[in-house]
């Protein structure tokens, strides 16, 4: 399983990154997923735009925005936040942190529930935020 991290699944939903560049990473098995955190990541986006007074934009924009994510939704397998991904992301963070490496608890919720599913790797922009991690496999766009 390829996961898109939250920062490549945002540029492809709006072109910055083609389709292609994604798609050519997979193997014929892999199949392209996201995380429940990272759709998190996403949706605080679009509700930024809607009730943030400093960034408040029209509805047409807004609209465009929750078309452009529910049409990635549905491009892609949801995985969810379960029991088991708390766990994961509860240790990868308190490991972090014991090293003094800090890292952002959204970023540990990723990769805690892709390590919690199985074999996967994560596809991001922000490799540094994640190398750091074991057991997390990471391509780098």
């Amino acid at each position: 399983m390829i996961y898109l991290d939250s920062d490549v699944a945002i540029d492809w939903m709006h072109g910055a990154i083609k389709r292609e560049i994604i798609l050519g990473k997979l193997g014929q098995e892999d199949k392209l997923a996201i995380t429940a955190p990272s759709l998190y990541e996403i949706y605080q986006g679009l509700y930024i735009l809607q009730w943030d007074k400093k960034r408040k934009k029209g509805g047409a924009l807004i609209e465009r925005e929750r078309t452009a994510i529910e049409k990635l939704r549905h491009s892609l397998i949801e995985v969810p936040w379960d029991g088991n991904a708390a766990q994961k992301s509860a240790e990868i963070y308190h490991m972090l942190a014991a090293k003094g490496e800090g890292l952002d608890v959204f970023d540990t919720m990723i990769a805690g529930t892709i390590i919690a599913h199985g074999e996967g790797t994560l596809i991001t922009r922000n490799a540094r935020h994640f190398d750091r991690i074991p057991d997390l496999h990471i391509l780098s766009v």
